[in-house]
């Protein structure tokens, strides 16, 4: 399996896990917390994942797991980025507003 976090190609030991979820797990333990990151985006298997999808498939077994790239960032930067969508947002609200 393949693991890219960002781009950047990470090695981890896999050997004791059954599915993506405890995939998921190590790789926020063991590589995010340390960063001081949080999981933005996944990819699996060159699929973009939402979070019904995660969900669907938390017991995929890692033999079928080919590719995994994770997106991450710091808590700080994402408040950011939410803020420099803020008032895209806030205009859609208020047109949707006055249509009532």
């Amino acid at each position: 399996m393949d693991i890219y976090i960002n781009e950047d190609k990470v090695e981890l030991n896999l050997a004791d896990l059954l599915n993506f979820s405890q995939v998921i797990q190590k790789i926020e333990t063991e590589v995010l917390g340390p960063r001081g990151e949080v999981l933005t985006q996944i990819q699996l298997n060159d699929r973009d994942l939402d979070e019904a999808a995660e969900l669907d498939h938390q017991n995929l077994p890692v033999s079928r797991i080919q590719k995994l790239k994770i997106r991450s960032t710091t808590p700080a930067r994402l408040v950011l980025e939410a803020m420099d969508d803020a008032p895209t947002i806030l205009s859609e609200m208020v047109k949707g507003i006055r249509r009532i």
